[in-house]
């Protein structure tokens, strides 16, 4: 008898077992390895890259040796930030290839949603959180936001949007990731952040970056996590926009919001 294994070698190894084998009243077993032989493969790419050596290459030493000790920090060991980003990437990776086909799925399950955000709202605010037994959901967001947050998804019916824009973003003619932005502009970045994005790999994607900050707290969702630092800076912000064009469109505008609410 013949068995199609999905899994990994200890799985194999289990079923290879006498035991196993003479509970399910097996005398011979004949594995299709197709698909281990595929996560072997897999799981021979940091062979394949030479992961170990990559900082020694001289370009990525002479980029290094041009970094500040806390951009540096965002960057290497360069192998762990690698693997990082190879394991919490999977699902923007689907989207960006085949966005319709993880939306059809989610779209037919509220769990399936709920399950697709929530890790997100573990793993995307620490990677650490991996390591807890309940993903420290709640470290950072109520229950009662973060069902918010699922429903608003699945009630809207068009998770699909969502989906589809990553696939926008890496076409080859992506107006988002291939022009440089014009206008007066700031960046944050925050310590959990599981791509971290120094300034000098930012700044040349900006014509005018007024302001980077390196925010002391919080991961992908900054907004969500810290409003208050995130408001703090981008009053910041505003206030170098204003004081290029004290009479330009921003200044009018916050002018006109504050008579409004009386500030």
């Amino acid at each position: 008898m013949g068995i199609h294994v999905l899994g990994v070698f200890d799985a194999l190894e289990n079923l290879l077992s006498p035991e196993r084998m003479a509970r399910v009243g097996l005398k011979q077993l004949i594995p299709d390895l197709s698909s281990i032989k595929s996560l072997k493969d897999l799981q021979g790419l940091t062979g394949l890259f030479d992961l170990d050596n990559l900082e020694n290459q001289p370009a990525i030493v002479a980029m290094k040796s041009m970094l500040s000790e806390t951009d540096r920090k965002k960057l290497f060991p360069l192998k762990e930030k690698l693997v990082q980003a190879f394991e919490e990437t999977g699902i923007l990776h689907l989207m960006a290839t085949k966005p319709d086909t993880i939306a059809s799925v989610l779209i037919d399950s509220p769990v399936g949603m709920a399950a697709h955000i929530l890790e997100k709202f573990s793993t995307f605010v620490d990677t650490e959180n991996r390591n807890a037994e309940d993903g420290r959901l709640t470290a950072k967001f109520t229950l009662d936001e973060m069902l918010t947050n699922v429903m608003i998804y699945w009630t809207s019916g068009n998770v699909a949007a969502t989906c589809r824009i990553y696939k926008s973003l890496i076409q080859e003619n992506s107006g988002v990731t291939n022009e440089i932005i014009k206008v007066p502009a700031g960046v944050t970045d925050t310590p959990h952040e599981v791509i971290q994005s120094p300034r000098p790999l930012v700044e040349p994607n900006y014509a005018q970056l007024l302001q980077y900050t390196d925010l002391p707290r919080g991961g992908h969702f900054q907004v969500f996590e810290e409003p208050k630092l995130v408001a703090d800076d981008l009053r910041q912000l505003v206030d170098k926009i204003r004081a290029q064009k004290p009479n330009g469109p921003i200044g009018k505008l916050i002018d006109g919001a504050k008579d409004r609410l009386g500030l």
